[in-house]
């Protein structure tokens, strides 16, 4: 490929023993004793851009740091490079799937160049090139990953092989395969082998959902097509399950079965004031009906969480109904051992991952800007996003990621 500036790792022996836990971390009720720094990195993006995934990205014991022209792969322990891939053109998306990296950049045709990697070594796995916006937002599940734009989304296997392509199709010679090629797509979510996809048809919200790999990619196998009434400015899929999707739309939330069967209707809690300080509001003048509505969301063990303007919540996996809401936080949380961590204005609230109650608060140590300064707040970076590896937390706030040993 032409102006590509990549490096390669040489292969090492995974070290396990990063993701080994301690006895507190497996003792719900224990708390930890303190966060202490490890490493700092920046990245080129933030959590709340639709190029990349929500939190930081690991796969083994690399961390991947999204840049404005690609990305770099970080040793875990230490923050040190590995090896790294850069174009002269704009990171598009960018995301992890069934142990590989997956960038997106933008070609001649719009944002369709695509690139597999290995993580621990950087080495190139497959290609491919398509027709697709300028705009993506990155989808992805642990088997498959994608791109989709407000009216075309594309899922590939891990060879990059397309296994759906679902709305208004570019130059396609098969016209009428397409449910609603007219519609716009609002935001959808993939897991295992189920597709969700939220339209907006005209003033009309609609939930498509679909078989993630159909027999043939480019007609959708459609289990249920449901009207969900009139569409609304801040409609979008929150939470899916192995065959279940909900959607929050005005001030309550639907879970769906594959088959259409409505499993549950909640109202959403009233916006928190620590969630809506983090959470921008649109840029006035800015056309934001023209992007993908991307749900800040994070699986735990046993729940799907959102984070939402009323806080975080969480869903219970069989029938997405929630289960609990915390105002309190910041952005999304992470599973350390028996343990959630979730953000929180003055740290990182430590939950009892049995009785989902906070039973104490880690205060984040200080991050130094290069100069020497202290580095803005959370509050000030937008929200929080958590990842953790063993005893290791990855905190990305804003432009960047701190790596943090958990304590005791």
């Amino acid at each position: 490929m032409r102006g590509v500036d990549h490096t390669e790792a040489p292969a090492t022996q995974v070290d396990a023993s990063v993701r080994e836990l301690s006895a507190t971390a497996e003792n719900p009720a224990a708390m930890p004793t303190a966060l202490a720094p490890a490493w700092t990195a920046t990245s080129g993006v933030t959590p709340t851009d639709h190029t990349t995934a929500q939190a930081p990205m690991v796969i083994d014991n690399v961390v991947i740091v999204p840049e404005q022209q690609g990305l770099r792969a970080l040793d875990l322990s230490t923050g040190e490079e590995r090896w790294h891939y850069r174009r002269d053109i704009r990171l598009c998306a960018l995301s992890t799937s069934d142990g590989l990296v997956v960038a997106t950049f933008d070609g001649p045709a719009g944002c369709g160049e695509t690139v597999s990697l290995r993580p621990e070594t950087g080495q190139y796995f497959s290609t491919r090139r398509s027709l697709v916006s300028k705009s993506p937002a990155a989808i992805r599940s642990n088997t498959h990953s994608g791109v989709y734009s407000d009216h075309f989304l594309e899922l590939w296997r891990n060879d990059l092989v397309r296994v759906v392509e679902y709305g208004d199709i570019p130059a396609t010679a098969e016209p009428n395969l397409q449910p609603h090629p007219e519609c716009s797509i609002v935001s959808a979510l993939t897991r295992v082998e189920f597709l969700a996809v939220l339209n907006d048809c005209a003033g009309t919200a609609r939930l498509v959902l679909q078989d993630a790999k159909p027999d043939e990619s480019r007609e959708p196998e459609v289990a249920a097509d449901i009207d969900l009434g009139a569409s609304t400015p801040d409609m979008r899929l929150v939470a899916i399950g192995q065959d279940t999707a909900a959607v929050a739309m005005g001030d309550g939330v639907r879970s769906y079965r594959s088959d259409g069967t409505l499993l549950s209707s909640t109202p959403l809690p009233p916006p928190a004031p620590a969630a809506s300080a983090v959470i921008s509001a649109p840029t006035p003048g800015k056309d934001e009906t023209a992007l993908p509505r991307v749900p800040l969301t994070a699986d735990l063990p046993h729940h799907m969480t959102w984070f939402s303007p009323s806080g975080l919540i969480g869903f219970n996996p069989n029938e997405l109904d929630r289960a609990f809401e915390f105002p309190e936080a910041t952005g999304t949380p992470a599973a350390w051992g028996k343990h959630m961590l979730m953000p929180v204005a003055d740290g990182i609230a430590v939950i009892d991952g049995d009785t989902l109650k906070v039973i104490g608060t880690l205060l984040l140590p200080p991050v130094s800007n290069a100069n020497g300064t202290e580095a803005p707040s959370a509050s000030a970076a937008g929200p929080t996003a958590l990842s953790v590896v063993g005893n290791t937390l990855l905190v990305q706030r804003g432009h960047r990621i701190s790596a943090m040993t958990i304590v005791g």
